[in-house]
C-alpha cells in the first residue's frame, strides 16, 4: 500500500540533518556578516554622520570608544543565534500508511520518526493569524503524543481531502467566506 503523503517542507527537503544544520547556520551567519560588514563601511566612510538623540548630542558611553564593543556583541550575539537555529527542530515529511501517522524529521543532527496511532486521534480546524495574513491549519491531536499541526496551504489537498474531509469542507466555506480563491482541487467541496 503506497503512503498518503500529506505534508512535506519543501526548503530543506532531501538534505541530511547534518547538511540542513550547515547550511542554514551557513546562510545566517553570512546575512549577519553582510550587516555588519554595511554598518562598519557606514561608520568608516561616515555616511550617516554625528549620533544624536533628540537633537542632543551622543551620551557619553556611546562615543567613538564604545562602537566597535556594540558592534561585536552584535556580530557574536548573531553567531550565537545561527548557532540555536541551525540544529533545531524540523520536520521533513508526514504521511499516513496503514493506522500510522508518521513523522520524519531532524532534532538536533539526529533523524528522527515518530508514529502516531489513528485510532483515537482527533483533528480539529483552527484558524490563525501570523506575519501579517491569516491562515489556516489543521491540528492532529493524539493521547499520550504532542500536537502536530499542519498548514493548510499545500500541494497536497486531494490527500488532505482524503485524511480529513470535514476539516477540509470547513477550510473551503472559511475561504468563501473571506472572498478568497478556492484552490481547483477543493471546488467540490461545500
Amino acid at each position: 500500500m503506497e503512503p498518503l503523503h500529506i505534508l512535506d517542507q519543501g526548503e530543506w527537503f532531501g538534505y541530511s540533518c547534518e547538511a540542513r544544520a550547515a547550511w542554514i547556520f551557513a546562510s545566517r551567519l553570512l546575512a549577519v556578516s553582510a550587516g555588519v560588514y554595511g554598518f562598519v563601511l557606514m561608520r568608516r566612510f561616515k555616511l550617516w554622520g554625528e549620533i544624536r538623540f533628540r537633537g542632543l548630542g551622543a551620551p557619553p558611553m556611546i562615543d567613538q570608544r564604545f562602537l566597535p564593543y556594540a558592534m561585536w556583541a552584535v556580530a557574536i550575539s548573531v553567531v550565537c543565534y545561527s548557532m540555536y537555529e541551525a540544529p533545531a527542530f524540523s520536520r521533513e515529511v508526514l504521511y499516513v500508511k496503514g493506522s500510522k501517522l508518521t513523522e520524519t524529521g531532524c532534532r538536533g543532527l539526529q533523524p528522527y520518526e515518530e508514529e502516531f496511532a489513528l485510532n483515537g486521534m482527533t483533528v480539529v480546524f483552527q484558524n490563525f493569524h501570523q506575519k501579517g495574513r491569516d491562515g489556516s491549519k489543521m491540528v492532529v491531536s493524539t493521547p499520550g503524543h504532542r500536537n502536530i499541526a499542519i498548514n493548510l496551504d499545500s500541494k497536497f489537498y486531494p490527500n488532505l481531502v482524503e485524511f480529513a474531509p470535514s476539516i477540509m469542507s470547513e477550510y473551503v466555506r472559511r475561504l468563501r467566506k473571506d472572498g478568497e480563491p478556492v484552490p481547483p482541487e477543493l471546488k467540490t467541496l461545500d
